[in-house]
């Protein structure tokens, strides 16, 4: 099993772009992660799931895009919103707020 040092050496030796890479795939991932999990445990909860990805989040102009196209009339209004951001200036294995 991979430890968390060894995966924080590892990281420590990507470049900003590669880092940023990764952690796209991560959110990605996760969320995808988190779908399955929900789908599968569909019994225990009642509503609509829908998962979100926002293009380019850094600079806002994703989230300007998506209103712009309709993001509150094309898909029904969530009871709960969970969100999750990675960022490349955090240190592997630290959690930011």
């Amino acid at each position: 099993m991979t430890s968390l040092s060894d995966i924080q050496e590892e990281y420590e030796f990507l470049d900003a772009d590669d880092r940023y890479r990764l952690l796209i795939d991560l959110g990605f991932c996760v969320t995808t992660g988190a779908a399955r999990v929900l789908a599968a445990e569909r019994a225990r909860w009642s509503g609509t799931l829908v998962c979100v990805g926002q293009p380019a989040e850094e600079i806002v102009a994703g989230a300007r895009a998506m209103l712009r196209d309709g993001l509150y009339t094309r898909f029904p209004r969530p009871d709960f919103a969970l969100a999750l951001h990675v960022s490349s200036s955090r240190k592997a294995g630290e959690i930011g707020y």
